[in-house]
């Protein structure tokens, strides 16, 4: 493990314990080291988005994405910013970007849960409540999840709401 490694992860468990502030400062300098590293520019953007400043963020994932095009993770990171700052149809594309590089990869299948939650939370926000019920089921067949559970139901509710209201 390099120096800069063991950096990004120290930045990692400063963020992870409750010091953003420090974890910011050492994610900027592996950056000032290596400007196109980019687990450090992730971390940098979840700080900032945690933060509230969501188009600081918004501007780092979309650096990110640049940087490294096939990453379901920086895709993902990326909708839910856009999320955040309602930018719905924005979100959504970028949340199935980042589901279909999913299906790409394998190697990326620790992030499956995760991806379709931004992904079920996108459709949801569109009303698309039938196609994000699939997406949950799906997600739960595939890598189940509790939170996933939790928002199928919920979603559920929501999808038998809006067919009474069309009543």
């Amino acid at each position: 493990m390099s120096e800069i490694d063991d950096r990004v992860k120290e930045a990692r468990l400063l963020s992870a314990t409750g010091r953003p502030e420090e974890a910011l400062a050492v994610a900027e300098e592996v950056l000032d080291q290596e400007p196109e590293r980019l687990d450090a520019l992730l971390l940098k953007a979840q700080i900032l988005h945690e933060q509230g400043a969501d188009q600081s963020a918004l501007a780092l994932y979309e650096r990110a994405v640049r940087l490294a095009p096939l990453s379901p993770q920086a895709w993902n990171d990326r909708a839910r910013c856009l999320h955040a700052l309602a930018q719905d149809d924005e979100a959504l594309a970028a949340a199935r970007r980042a589901r279909a590089l999913l299906d790409d990869d394998a190697a990326h299948a620790r992030l499956f849960a995760a991806v379709s939650l931004t992904l079920i939370w996108c459709l949801r926000e569109k009303r698309l409540f039938r196609e994000a019920l699939a997406a949950a089921e799906e997600c739960l067949l595939r890598a189940p999840d509790a939170v996933v559970a939790e928002w199928a139901g919920q979603i559920e509710q929501e999808l038998e709401e809006s067919e009474r209201e069309r009543c």
